[in-house]
């Protein structure tokens, strides 16, 4: 019977072994694909470090031409408003102008008719004093106050 046992823990031991070969070729396997892996994503962040730096140019560039363009759409709109302001203050400066030239004559013809107005209400104070001595003078005469 030991023959037997001896028999059968060799056949047991070999399987065994057979086994742990098996794994250990899928070990060695496992430790390339994650060798290989490793190697990849080296590569990959190379790769997305060049394209970041690419890119960080190109923004820096588009930001130094967008600023220069701008800068120069503010020049050329200062200039557009100071020419619009000069135009415009000159403008109001002559509506002005005709404004108090009208003003000046209104106010001549005004003045002007105050002193017609004032003429004409003294006129019309004597001619109401009048009539109303006249109308006296009629009344003292009808009930007999003054004599013929």
């Amino acid at each position: 019977m030991s023959i037997q046992i001896e028999s059968d823990l060799k056949e047991i031991f070999a399987k065994f072994d057979q086994k742990l070969d098996k794994l250990d070729g899928k070990l060695d396997k496992l430790t390339d694909d994650v060798t290989e892996l490793k190697v990849g994503q080296a590569r990959l962040e190379g790769k997305i470090n060049a394209v970041d730096e690419k890119l960080s140019g190109q923004i820096k560039s588009v930001d130094e031409k967008l600023s220069g363009q701008i800068k120069s759409v503010d020049e050329k709109l200062s200039g557009q408003i100071k020419s619009v302001d000069e135009k415009l203050s000159g403008q109001i400066k002559s509506v002005d102008e005709r404004l108090s030239g009208k003003i000046d004559a209104l106010e001549a013809t005004v003045s002007g008719l105050d002193k017609r107005v004032s003429n004409q209400e003294f006129t019309n104070r004597g001619v109401l004093v009048g009539l109303i001595l006249v109308i006296l003078g009629g009344a003292a005469k009808f009930f007999g106050f003054m004599s013929n």
